[in-house]
């Protein structure tokens, strides 16, 4: 194989270096082909050398193609293992903190609250953030930056309850050791000793930590070295807890050094010459094709080929053009299981028999939502409605209308967006994405929907949201590795188009 000159250069300083190592990534730049060819170049004991990956898949595909060279784990299996050393009959609770915060609300805020679900969910949320990023009950003042820097707006008793919670959570109880999914990757930094060492740690995606999985990594690296794989351009999850400079505060770590892996073999060069108006770093292979980019202004079945991938901003336009290639006879599907899930807890939430009353609901909760964000934000009920924040819940309904047009019974509704979401590889299946859950696919042809939504904005949008939406944008327009198709519709327009068989 012909590699890069700046995969060279990562050889070389792995072989040959003694510094930790910050690659950054640019999209489709064979980041998987580096790093076990780094690994390989290593030649230690797998027992020397750990890989930290994100989820299981991940760990799967390395253990595959790196073999013995090479411990591979997720780091939330990393993290219990190192908790099952602290006490070896510690197990698992997702629910640990559920009953103990609904009991708190319940004696602050009174169970007849109108808000009490809100403010059990808002708990929920402000608790996972602060632990995840090491925080205390002292540290006032980050928790709230916390809340404010996710858009959470507290109802009640809220941080009261979080600051009680903090005193005693990071800590693992002798007599009860239960921990749930963010214990797995926080109590561990509270018993480094039991941390094991390694010579060298790898971590990907590491424009994605939150600080907790950061020090975590640091930890196991602390007596040898690190080499982490990343994009700051990919840096998408801050809405989720993920540290926005993640990456930076990586590379700006002691006695380490930055490189470069800037070829992309994926897209065309006229995909690449749009990326570069966002990153003019990341640069076309040497034997690219040109590629296709297009726009149209009309919707037809004919537009979509079988593997095509679609994407769109929003979720609610994709959910809504699934449902009619499906009525068409097409096969599609749209990527992301969880977020049918979140659509059905939010079905249940309401208690409505019909899509009527889901929507009777839905209408008070977006009133109350646009007050509660007025009041916090110290603008008017209409502008509050133009935040990221109602935008976001407007687009979670709107996915359940979509689907509430072709039946009023709310049970058919959730078995349908059960039917429509899926992870699954179904072949020859149109692949409707949002631009989040497109970070790591590509495909042969990518049709863009709403392209005027990349970037999104919105009213008080902070500094750090828009350039996740400017990430956004250039990870939509690095999927396509032959044609790029952009559909200048408006949203109106869109939700008018009908399909002929």
């Amino acid at each position: 194989m012909n590699f890069s000159k700046y995969q060279l250069a990562i050889f070389n300083e792995v072989e040959n270096g003694h510094t930790n190592l910050a690659i950054n990534a640019v999209a489709g730049s064979g980041k998987t082909t580096t790093i076990v060819e780094c690994c390989k170049r290593l030649h230690m004991s797998k027992f020397d050398v750990k890989f930290l990956a994100f989820n299981k898949s991940i760990v799967e595909e390395l253990t595959a193609k790196i073999g013995n060279v090479a411990d591979v784990s997720t780091l939330h299996s990393f993290g219990f293992s190192i908790l099952r050393k602290v006490n070896p009959k510690v197990k698992t609770f997702n629910g640990k903190y559920t009953m103990q915060i609904r009991d708190y609300v319940r004696d602050l805020d009174g169970a007849d609250n109108s808000n009490f679900v809100a403010i059990v969910s808002n708990t929920s949320k402000i608790f996972n953030l602060c632990r995840v990023n090491l925080l205390s009950d002292s540290d006032i003042r980050a928790i709230n930056d916390l809340c404010e820097e996710h858009n959470i707006t507290t109802l009640g008793s809220e941080i009261t309850i979080v600051r009680t919670l903090l005193k005693d959570c990071y800590t693992l109880d002798s007599v009860k050791p239960e921990i749930d999914f963010t214990d797995m990757i926080v109590l561990p930094l509270f018993y480094k000793r039991f941390i094991p060492k390694y010579k060298v740690v790898f971590i990907d995606e590491a424009q994605d930590l939150n600080t907790a999985q950061r020090e975590l990594m640091l930890a196991a690296a602390a007596n040898g070295r690190f080499v982490a794989v990343g994009d700051r351009n990919q840096a998408i999850n801050g809405f989720a807890g993920a540290d926005c400079e993640s990456f930076d505060k990586i590379a700006n770590c002691p006695n380490t050094k930055e490189l470069p892996l800037s070829v992309n073999y994926r897209c065309g060069r006229n995909m690449i010459e749009l990326a570069q108006q966002i990153v003019p770093a990341i640069e076309a292979h040497d034997n690219a094709i040109d590629g296709i980019v297009s726009n149209t202004n009309e919707m037809t079945l004919q537009l979509f080929q079988p593997n095509d991938m679609v994407l769109c901003r929003s979720a609610a336009p994709l959910v809504s053009l699934c449902l009619k290639l499906i009525k068409a006879g097409v096969t599609a599907i749209v990527k992301g299981k969880d977020i049918a899930d979140g659509l059905i807890a939010l079905i249940d939430k309401s208690k409505a028999k019909t899509i009527r009353g889901f929507e009777t609901w839905t209408e008070n909760e977006k009133a109350k939502l646009a007050r509660d964000i007025a009041k916090k934000d110290n603008i008017t009920t209409e502008e509050a409605k133009e935040t990221g924040r109602f935008i976001s819940y407007c687009d979670r309904i709107d996915c359940i209308m979509a689907v509430g047009e072709h039946t009023h019974d709310l049970e058919k509704v959730k078995a349908t967006l059960m039917e429509i979401f899926s992870d699954a590889n179904i072949k020859n299946a149109i692949n409707l994405s949002t631009c989040h859950k497109a970070k790591g696919l590509e495909s042969d042809r990518v049709i863009i929907i709403l392209p005027n939504k990349l970037p999104l904005s919105w009213k008080g949008q902070k500094e750090w949201q828009y350039q996740q939406e400017m990430n956004l944008k250039y990870v939509a327009l690095t999927r396509a590795k032959k044609e790029l198709v952009f559909v200048d519709l408006e949203l109106k327009d869109l939700l008018k188009v009908e399909f002929q068989r």
